[in-house]
């Protein structure tokens, strides 16, 4: 659900939020690290998955990335990914954002958890809005190359395909 970095004797760490443990975890990496660590996993880095957001929606900060559009594995950023400080969200996780106390937000997420982070409610909509667009736009991209190999495969049947694409 979330990735909050945490500072452990001087080393960046990380409080894993996940909808299937009923305690916090704290893993000795920093969530940057994580989230590529991720990515890499589903075959590319991090900046690779940033950059095709950039590409594809015309984000200049703070893309957010399919670490896994597959499997819906969408996370938004609440700051410059750059930052020590930055904290990672999982889209489909989130049901609502209220605003809460010193100018930050109240998350709520889709298991009733609550989380407090020191990010406004503007911010957060606004990165939650952005992954919403993101994830559609990919998803119209994915259709076409779909439907594209769909024809290809009917002409190869057909004997009617060859080395050039008809569509």
């Amino acid at each position: 659900m979330a990735l909050i970095p945490t500072e452990v004797d001087g080393e960046w760490h990380t409080l894993v939020y996940d909808e299937k443990e009923p305690s916090t975890l704290l893993i000795a990496d920093s969530p940057h690290h994580l989230v590529n660590e991720a990515c890499e996993n589903y075959g590319e880095k991090m900046i690779s998955r940033m950059d095709g957001a950039k590409i594809l929606c015309d984000f200049s900060s703070k893309a957010p990335i399919a670490v896994s559009s597959i499997h819906n594995l969408f996370f938004f950023p609440n700051e410059s990914p750059s930052s020590s400080s930055c904290s990672w969200f999982s889209h489909s996780h989130i049901r609502k954002i209220l605003s809460g106390d010193f100018g930050g937000s109240k998350l709520l997420f889709r298991n009733g958890f609550e989380l407090y982070i020191p990010t406004s409610k503007g911010v957060m909509n606004n990165q939650v809005f952005r992954t919403a667009q993101y994830r559609y736009i990919l998803s119209e991209h994915l259709k076409k190359g779909q439907q594209k190999q769909v024809l290809e495969n009917i002409l190869k049947v057909f004997g009617a395909y060859k080395d050039t694409p008809y569509v």
